[in-house]
């Protein structure tokens, strides 16, 4: 069974910069990943067998857990954003 796993310091900085993410969550230009973290709850599960395409899993949610707002799906360095809704887009860490 895959275990949660604390999302680290540089992957909070790769989230927050993610535009769609910035919308969904209505992050300010001020805020840093680190108070951005603060205040959501934020997992994620390496190689997920349920998935077996997806390297990580992000998971971002209400501070109290009470309803996912966002997932993220790492394939290699492509990153895609969801929301709850929808598929909304890949973000490439390198724009090749």
């Amino acid at each position: 069974m895959n275990t949660p796993q604390a999302i680290t310091k540089s992957e909070w900085e790769r989230i927050v910069k993610i535009p769609t993410v910035r919308k969904v969550w209505g992050i300010r230009k001020s805020e840093t990943a680190a108070s951005f973290s603060q205040r959501v709850l934020g997992v994620k599960f390496e190689q997920p067998t349920i998935f077996f395409s997806v390297d990580t899993i992000y998971i971002l949610a209400d501070g109290d857990a009470s309803s996912i707002r966002t997932m993220l799906y790492r394939y290699g360095k492509q990153l895609w954003a969801a929301n709850t809704e929808h598929l909304i887009a890949p973000h490439s860490k390198n724009k090749n």
